[in-house]
């Protein structure tokens, strides 16, 4: 009776004491899509860029009254980045206005303080095509400056 239980065991235990080389295909999980980085500072922040954008504008405006403006075109009504920072002496109010004449954006803005917005053309026509204003002014009447540049985006973000 014995020899009956040993001989059923030991096949047992053979059946899983076997190695067996097993090949995975390759796959390179490092693919990344076509983009370009573009260099924190110069109206191009630090956001990645699909290399489809255009540039809408880029400025450097200062003034001396306390108030100044510039202004892109986008020809198109694509989604749009606005991006800008305030290179002057003090805290600057901005606006940031469409085609239409409606504010997009508006908010303070300290010195060397920089901010990127996006907008979509799901908003309708707040994207829309045209002359787009940026207009800013400081609380005390003084000099200011900024930078700016604005990009838009046929293919979305």
């Amino acid at each position: 009776m014995k020899k009956l239980l040993v001989l059923p065991a030991i096949a047992l235990s053979l059946i899983g004491t076997g190695t067996a080389a097993v090949s995975v295909p390759e796959t390179n999980m490092n693919k990344t899509p076509e983009v370009t980085e573009i260099q924190l500072g110069n109206g191009d922040d630090s956001i990645i860029m699909y290399s489809s954008s255009i540039l809408l504008g880029s400025q450097a405006v200062s003034f001396d009254h306390g108030s100044g403006s510039g202004y892109f075109w986008n020809k198109s009504g694509d989604d749009l980045k606005f991006w800008i920072q305030n290179t002057g002496p003090s805290t600057l109010r901005y606006k940031l206005i469409n085609s239409a004449g409606h504010t997009l954006y508006q908010e303070s803005i300290s010195p060397g303080a920089q901010k990127t917005l996006y907008f979509s053309t799901s908003w309708s026509d707040w994207v829309s095509s045209g002359k787009y204003t940026i207009s800013v002014y400081t609380d005390d009447g003084g000099v200011g400056s900024f930078k700016f540049t604005a990009r838009a985006f046929p293919e979305g973000f």
